[in-house]
């Protein structure tokens, strides 16, 4: 904003006078009490007085731009949420301008993938699998979760299956509270509206890719890891119940003990979302302080996916598209090495980028900062 140009009126006397004779001659001039009363209080501002030509300033100010000088609130709050200081989901982004273009082409050549298989029919032999991965690195605070966060946006308009798991130094998440709260937000899909019937349709997809994968011992062993899907499947209570009574060694027990069982559940589940014909978006953020097992899921998920669609042949018919994008803190992982491993072999599986998130420009701090104020 410009600067006030300065008072031609400095003593208490001279103030008097010049608000006594404007006041006199708006009301002469018929001018509405509120705008008699604006230009008075401008005049008599009780912190920082003006003259008549300050206040003929501010209101220029207020005609000519006012969505920098005025405010439709009366109090001080929604005033200030008006300015945006404390930011919000549609904050302008600045200086990540490169960084978004490459997750959004990301974005669209998984979309247009989607697009492309429920347009053809394929062989149900023919792998037909798509899966796009992106790293971003860089310094905590450099905007990497922002990034993570617009791309989830875009997504959603989409309607992309939308997993997330943002790991925490302090408390041990997994990737299997991504799978949990997706399915959690399944559990109340309902209604009669257009919407809800896509809603439902998409649901019975999905029902009906994880019953094709998996036996009920499988389903069972995965309702045990993730709680939200046994609402999915509410006649599952009496297998569980004969199981129990049954005892001995079940067929998923066999594949193995531990994280290998884990490993292969949660790859036949990110596989059978994969096929229901909506592309599919795993976003892992702040990789720095991942588990272990999460991070062997996705280089197994990866390698096992790589390998199988190289070949023309698929005997499992691997149909679907997938985007991973994760983040990490790249002055946070020298003593990670598990990390590092899991990055190079992810890198070593396929279409994996790796994106630096580097400093503002100084162009680019002066623009968020100007905008803020």
């Amino acid at each position: 904003p410009a600067k006030r140009q300065p008072s031609t009126s400095s003593t208490g006397s001279g103030r008097s006078t010049e608000y006594n004779e404007t006041s006199k001659l708006l009301l002469d001039s018929g001018m509405p009490a509120s705008i008699h009363r604006l230009v008075c209080d401008l005049i008599d501002a009780e912190n920082n007085p003006c003259s008549i030509e300050e206040a003929l300033w501010d209101l220029s100010c207020m005609k000519c731009k006012p969505q920098s000088f005025l405010f439709g609130r009366s109090c001080r709050d929604g005033a200030l949420q008006d300015t945006g200081l404390f930011g919000n989901s549609s904050e302008q982004m600045f200086g990540r301008k490169d960084e978004m273009s490459a997750l959004v082409s990301a974005k669209d050549r998984v979309y247009a993938h989607s697009r492309s298989m429920s347009s053809h029919v394929l062989s149900c032999q023919r792998s037909n699998f798509l899966c796009e991965v992106l790293l971003l690195e860089g310094y905590a605070g450099s905007g990497k979760s922002f990034l993570v966060e617009s791309l989830r946006r875009g997504c959603n308009e989409e309607q992309w299956f939308l997993l997330g798991c943002k790991f925490d130094e302090g408390n041990h998440v997994d990737i299997t509270s991504a799978f949990n709260d997706f399915f959690g937000r399944w559990k109340d899909v309902s209604g009669s509206t257009d919407q809800h019937s896509q809603q439902m349709q998409c649901f019975h997809r999905i029902t009906r890719a994880i019953s094709s994968a998996f036996d009920t011992e499988g389903i069972l062993h995965l309702c045990d890891l993730i709680p939200n899907l046994e609402d999915m499947f509410p006649l599952l209570e009496l297998s569980r119940k004969n199981r129990r009574n049954r005892g001995g060694i079940t067929s998923m027990e066999k594949v193995g003990s531990g994280d290998k069982r884990r490993l292969h559940l949660f790859r036949l589940l990110l596989q059978s979302l994969c096929s229901v014909g909506r592309p599919v978006l795993l976003t892992l953020d702040d990789m720095q302080w991942a588990g272990s097992f999460s991070l062997e899921f996705i280089t197994d998920f990866l390698q096992y996916m790589h390998v199988t669609t190289d070949s023309t042949i698929d005997p499992y018919g691997k149909q679907g598209c997938l985007l991973i994008l994760g983040t990490y803190r790249a002055n946070e992982v020298e003593n990670r090495t598990d990390l590092l491993a899991a990055v190079d072999r992810v890198k070593q599986s396929g279409r994996a980028d790796t994106i630096t998130v580097g400093e503002l420009a100084v162009a680019d701090i002066t623009k968020l900062v100007s905008a803020k104020l």
